[in-house]
């Protein structure tokens, strides 16, 4: 259970994270996606290099530019970029259910990559989430797959990549140097 004073805090992340896809399509109306990713990777740095100065996280995160780098390219530049594009051609609840089957596909990765182990129910969950995928996709037996479901398919691969390098460098380095890392070099 949450500490009370942290439920704001909470509801204006889930209010913000649930809106964006809404958010982003109204944004597409006057910016093509690479103009609008690199604004809101921008503002999103900013934040952050506001937070990891209060914070001091800076030097903690030089020590490790080279790996953030590939994070940030990987987890963020990359799938935002791929996200803004589907966006155009792909109705949202489509590319918003793509996009969030990410953790379907991290935890098949950290399987092959971080050697865990899932229980039956993870496993029944995965093949459910993905068959929920296809059927939502509405791509039809013998038809090819649409563009802009790729790229947001390729977004969702590369936030489930990311999620499992930042936990396999959660044994060297601190999580709040790697969050501020990937955000700072988005």
């Amino acid at each position: 259970m949450p500490h009370p004073s942290g439920v704001p805090a909470i509801f204006a992340a889930v209010l913000l994270w649930g809106t964006m896809p809404f958010l982003i399509d109204l944004s597409l109306q006057g910016l093509p996606p690479a103009e609008l990713t690199a604004i809101r990777l921008l503002v999103a740095g900013l934040v952050m290099a506001l937070l990891a100065g209060l914070l001091r996280l800076i030097v903690a995160v030089r020590a490790h530019l080279a790996k953030f780098l590939g994070l940030a390219l990987l987890g963020f530049t990359l799938p935002n970029l791929f996200f803004a594009a589907a966006m155009q051609t792909v109705p949202i609840p489509v590319v918003s259910f793509i996009a969030n089957s990410y953790p379907a596909l991290a935890m098949a990765l950290a399987v092959v990559f971080l050697g865990e182990r899932p229980t039956r129910l993870h496993v029944v969950g995965i093949v459910c989430a993905l068959v929920g995928l296809y059927l939502m996709a509405g791509v039809q037996p013998g038809q090819a797959i649409a563009p802009g479901i790729l790229l947001v398919f390729l977004a969702s691969l590369g936030w489930a990549i990311s999620s499992i390098a930042s936990k396999k460098l959660t044994l060297t380095v601190a999580s709040s140097v790697i969050v501020a890392g990937r955000h700072l070099l988005a």
